[in-house]
């Protein structure tokens, strides 16, 4: 009895681990979708570039979402939350590489449209896997801690 006791309290702990970690993700998502934005008049100045273009560079980061979120989603059913998860955080870095690398209105487009592919995926992802660690009474917790 004792055995099973430590197990079920090994799996609460890696519950919140998880936990732990999704909302990690989704804080890297808030910084990489909200980098842009204050140095955009710094951006635009360096540049040279409209107010369309700056537009347009903070529009490529949602865009991915309309043609990535369904596909995340069967990918993460078929391979596992934690691969798909792994890869949206590293075309999360890999975005924010080639824009912050970039010199060039095409590459900045570039870098915030892979940023933001990583970062709709990750958006998919998270809550399903919250979903499948948690259950019961937990669910609203850890939903609440999530979501703040």
């Amino acid at each position: 009895m004792a055995i099973d006791e430590g197990r079920a309290g090994g799996e609460a702990r890696q519950r919140w681990v998880a936990l732990g970690v999704l909302y990690l993700c989704v804080l890297a998502f808030a910084v990489a979708l909200q980098s842009v934005p204050p140095v955009l008049g710094l951006v635009m100045a360096e540049f040279g570039l409209s107010h369309a273009q700056g537009g347009l560079l903070m529009g490529l980061f949602a865009l991915p979402g309309i043609v990535v979120s369904i596909p995340a989603g069967m990918l993460a059913d078929r391979y596992g939350q934690k691969a798909i998860g792994v890869v949206s955080l590293a075309l999360m870095i890999a975005g924010a590489a080639i824009f912050a690398l970039s010199d060039s209105l095409p590459l900045l487009g570039l870098g915030r449209a892979i940023s933001g592919a990583g970062a709709m995926n990750l958006l998919v992802v998270a809550p399903q896997a919250l979903a499948q660690w948690f259950a019961d009474r937990e669910i609203g917790i850890a939903s609440g801690v999530f979501n703040s």
